[in-house]
């Protein structure tokens, strides 16, 4: 739930960060994603096994406060995509871009199960990582291919 809840407040807030430039927060925040997800799976072992003695309550508090930023992180890239979509007058695809959204959440957890029945937890979470990688460094290559074509 912490998740969600985090998402939501990035979905909600996202907006205020880099508000005049949706491709810049799109890099910032996707290459954010991955450092937040690498950082959870190297950290997380560490502060966890300190508290191995305590309630259950309390583990819960601290997964969930370690969700919480990634959560957030990960509500920005969806309404922040949208906003580009309006802002390149591109409105026809915002129905499709739902679709592919519902489809690929289904279809992203059903994948994110089997990868990890085959190779573990762990190796999932860098997978989907890497995805935000890829994502920046898109991002970041179409913008130097943009300046080329605009300076001849």
């Amino acid at each position: 739930s912490s998740l969600l809840v985090g998402m939501g407040l990035g979905s909600f807030f996202g907006g205020r960060l880099f508000p005049n430039n949706n491709i810049n927060r799109l890099k910032i925040i996707s290459l954010s994603i991955f450092i937040l997800t690498i950082a959870l799976l190297f950290i997380q072992p560490l502060i966890l096994n300190m508290f191995l003695g305590s309630g259950i309550v309390i583990k819960a508090v601290i997964c969930s406060l370690f969700l919480l930023p990634l959560g957030f992180a990960l509500g920005i890239p969806f309404p922040t995509a949208i906003s580009l979509l309006k802002e390149m007058d591109a409105e026809r695809a915002i129905a499709w871009m739902y679709g592919v959204n519902g489809t690929m959440s289904v279809l992203g957890s059903v994948i994110a199960i089997s990868v990890s029945l085959m190779f573990g937890f762990s190796i999932t979470l860098v997978l989907g990582a890497l995805c935000y990688l890829a994502i920046a460094i898109i991002l970041t290559l179409r913008g130097v291919s943009y300046a080329r074509r605009g300076s001849r």
